[in-house]
């Protein structure tokens, strides 16, 4: 956690009343505070509230409370809305639906978090809680498990089963291992059994297929929010057939042969236990084994709705733009009629809010009735676009003012920057690594990821950051373009015919993968074709040993024959060469040396002030390379450097 002058805060008087107000149960409105001011509020309830949830009108501003509330803490999550569609579809994205599965899971079971959301995203019921726990499957080493279950369940967990993972919500099996990418992960589990005992569990790159760690339990989250059981799939089906045979005689010909390929389509796939793939079509038939997010936080959790009326606002306008295209699609039979209660009413929405106390943020007592309010004045800090000047006079001011004020920079590189320029304006100020620490009448320097900076005015605290100082947020050093390289990331990027390089053995032809059976295990191993019928079979798992050919792309290269002395005489010409250059190096760099050269003078204040002004933020190698350059140039000897780097590093900025 980033406290940013949390102590002082915490301490003020409105802060101790916001705790005392909630414990009471009583609910609050609080006026007066912008987009920063709710993001510090929030981080600075969760020292003392596990779990908050803030509700917003639109998806761009609970983006930005996230953003916000990132600069102070890693413990936030934003609750995305799903992409959602009236009519049948064979295919959707599930990127959304697998981080909207963990996210209910860090709910559940993460100690501290900061969710954000919008009212777009909490429109539509998620399952219950206690489905979701149940849904979840716990794998420990040791343990004995019968695969074709465990196969069944993923399935019914929304996986797909595919020949070699390649995402999130995959899994594969091959003989008596399988692999599974559950959505609670950064990495993969490969699981492997001997009969029905697990016998490893092993985190593994998706990328280079290596193990990273051996672990000894995983656990699989379901794919999706939404599940259904056999029996509601029954349910469900018994539903739409009564639709469906009650309007069918009540529609025009075009509509009525729509509702019935309509039909049958849900009749094929839930007879078949699949569902279909826009889940939330089929909530409103069973609702009531569904809820919405607010059911997943316990009593100890603080709501806050920032401006509710906007809220209730853009509730009305989604459900409008629904019944609008509902009644379209109902006239052309695309839709059944128990869909229309997709979306949570109005008072379901009012209702869930109103079971706990809660902040209304910025709001009126027409929209949400309150118990009590208060007001804090919460400002945009001021701007200097970097005169250094005008800062430091204003700092200076400040502090007999009895104000509290930290300065948050990228890097602490930054930090000294500034330190020593406002020196050199004769305000005093302190550089540290805690922002916590400033107390009336003190500047502090600290280094920090906050975006804007805000001033409360109430307690006479001032927060500035890059966007403040220099006018605008320095710019992250560009990100180079990926190099291809000779390292093969994966056995996929192979194809059959390419040349390979073995460590040991020299250049082959790639020729494909075979499964082989070794102590009773079947496992896959690359196959590597050289001179004459030699071949040689290399397990997956060390492809470390192996890199792509680089050479000329008209010349087909010269396979090695395994076990000749060929590539070795290959490797030690190779080695003699490089020596032989390094020779002629040490007698050219000596001569060089000896060499006298011109010594710049050291840095000014002008230099100073303009370094601090560049509108890059440098990386901590940009900055080394830097120091180590202008220390070379203030000396009379020849400088003897080269900087290196692929497109994109960062040369020009360092020049």
């Amino acid at each position: 956690m980033n406290r940013i002058l949390f102590d002082q805060f915490q301490r003020t008087e409105k802060f101790k009343k916001i705790c005392d107000n909630y414990n009471y149960g009583k609910s609050q409105l609080i006026q007066g505070l912008n987009e920063e001011g709710l993001a510090y509020l929030a981080c600075n309830l969760s020292d003392i509230y596990d779990k908050i949830l803030i509700l917003t009108s639109s998806e761009s501003k609970s983006k930005k409370h996230e953003e916000n509330i990132r600069a102070y803490t890693r413990h936030t999550s934003r609750f995305q809305p799903k992409e959602f569609i009236l009519y049948n579809v064979d295919a959707l994205s599930k990127d959304v639906e697998h981080k909207r599965a963990n996210l209910l899971n860090d709910i559940l079971f993460k100690q501290k978090n900061i969710v954000t959301t919008s009212i777009n995203s909490i429109i539509t019921r998620v399952m219950s809680k206690d489905r979701f726990k149940e849904s979840i499957i716990e794998l420990n080493y040791g343990k004995t498990y019968d695969l074709n279950e465990l196969r069944s369940s993923l399935i019914k967990l929304k996986y797909e089963r595919v020949d070699a993972i390649e995402g999130v919500g995959q899994f594969s099996v091959r003989g008596g291992i399988i692999d599974i990418f559950s959505p609670s992960e950064e990495n993969p589990c490969r699981i492997e059994f001997f009969d029905d005992e697990i016998d490893s569990i092993r985190l593994f790159d998706l990328k280079t297929q290596r193990s990273i760690k051996n672990i000894k339990s995983v656990k699989i989250l379901p794919c999706s929010d939404i599940l259904f059981k056999k029996e509601e799939f029954k349910t469900i089906l018994s539903q739409v057939e009564d639709d469906y045979k009650e309007r069918q005689g009540k529609l025009s010909k075009e509509a009525a042969k729509n509702l019935k390929n309509l039909f049958l389509s849900y009749q094929d796939k839930l007879m078949g236990g699949m569902g279909i793939e826009n889940a939330d079509l089929l909530v409103p038939f069973v609702k009531e084994s569904f809820t919405s997010l607010l059911d997943y936080f316990d009593d100890e959790f603080i709501l806050i709705v920032d401006e509710p009326e906007r809220v209730f606002e853009e509730l009305n306008t989604l459900k409008e733009s629904f019944r609008l295209k509902f009644g379209e699609l109902f006239e052309r039979g695309e839709i059944f009629s128990k869909q229309s209660e997709i979306y949570l009413e109005e008072h379901e929405l009012l209702e869930e809010i109103s079971k706990r106390p809660f902040l209304s943020i910025n709001g009126k007592e027409k929209a949400l009735k309150t118990d009590t309010s208060l007001h804090m004045l919460f400002k945009e800090a001021p701007s200097y676009y970097g005169r250094m000047e005008d800062l430091s006079r204003d700092l200076n001011r400040l502090k007999y003012k009895g104000y509290k004020v930290d300065i948050i920079l990228s890097t602490y590189e930054s930090c000294k920057k500034l330190h020593n320029l406002l020196n050199d304006y004769q305000c005093t100020t302190t550089l540290s690594r805690d922002a916590d620490i400033a107390e009336s009448g003190q500047v502090v320097i600290v280094p920090g990821d906050l975006i804007k900076g805000f001033e409360y005015y109430d307690n006479k605290i001032l927060v500035l950051t890059e966007n403040e100082v220099l006018g605008s947020t320095k710019r992250k050093s560009r990100k180079a373009k990926r190099r291809k390289g000779a390292e093969i990331e994966v056995f996929t990027d192979l194809k059959v015919g390419d040349y390979v390089v073995h460590e040991h053995h020299g250049i082959g032809q790639y020729v494909g993968i075979e499964k082989i059976r070794v102590q009773n295990i079947q496992k896959d191993y690359l196959c590597i074709k050289y001179k004459g019928d030699d071949k040689l079979y290399v397990p997956v798992d060390q492809l470390s040993l192996i890199q792509k050919y680089i050479g000329s792309d008209t010349e087909k290269p010269k396979l090695n024959k395994m076990g000749s002395s060929e590539w070795i005489k290959t490797k030690e010409r190779t080695k003699a060469a490089i020596e032989n250059m390094a020779g002629e190096l040490i007698k050219l760099y000596a001569k060089r040396k000896v060499t006298k050269g011109y010594a710049f003078s050291k840095d000014t204040e002008w230099q100073k002030e303009f370094e601090y002004k560049f509108p890059f933020e440098e990386t901590e190698d940009q900055l080394r390379c830097v120091r180590e350059i202008k220390r070379d140039m203030e000396k009379d000897t020849c400088m003897d450097r080269l900087l290196c780097g692929d497109v994109g590093f960062g040369k020009t900025e360092v020049a």
